[in-house]
């Protein structure tokens, strides 16, 4: 159950990462960055990051997919599902919403301020997936260590000393 609300979570991610690449995208067609006399889409570093933003979220995307898809073989095949299967639907999910915070604050800066104002979408995703990202279920905080445990072969249990 829980590989499921975390992947659902993640997933809620990969859309608003996909939002705000289509904004920008649409808002670069036509917008002026203050000095500059190009339109955001024909400057190198809208271009660079346009593209390190797809890379983010196609990747994150992939990995999680990957890993549900390892899950949901043995689970039909009916072997029950490993806690090392388990965890990586976890780490996958955690790793997915931090690609696309990071995608998400590439489109965001590249608007400028224009992504400040509520009218613009832009400002709902930045907002969205920040909030998004503090949900226990993709917080690296509560996901990578767990994970790293099952990894090294321990107890996934948190102990402190």
């Amino acid at each position: 159950m829980t590989s499921a609300f975390v992947s659902g979570i993640a997933a809620v991610a990969l859309g608003i990462a996909r939002a705000a690449i289509e904004t920008l995208t649409d808002l670069a067609n036509s917008k002026m960055p203050a000095g500059s006399p190009l339109v955001l889409r024909d400057k190198a570093n809208a271009q660079a990051d346009r593209a390190r933003a797809e890379a983010l979220v196609r990747s994150g995307r992939a990995l999680l997919f990957d890993e549900l898809g390892t899950l949901w073989r043995s689970v039909q095949a009916g072997v029950t599902a490993s806690l090392t299967s388990r965890a990586m639907v976890r780490l996958a999910a955690c790793h997915a919403a931090q690609n696309e915070i990071q995608a998400v604050d590439l489109m965001y800066c590249l608007a400028g301020a224009t992504a400040l104002f509520e009218s613009n979408r832009l400002e709902r995703c930045f907002r969205d997936i920040h909030a998004l990202g503090q949900h226990m279920a993709v917080a690296p905080m509560t996901n990578l260590e767990v994970a790293g445990r099952i990894l090294f072969g321990l107890d996934p249990g948190m102990t402190r000393g």
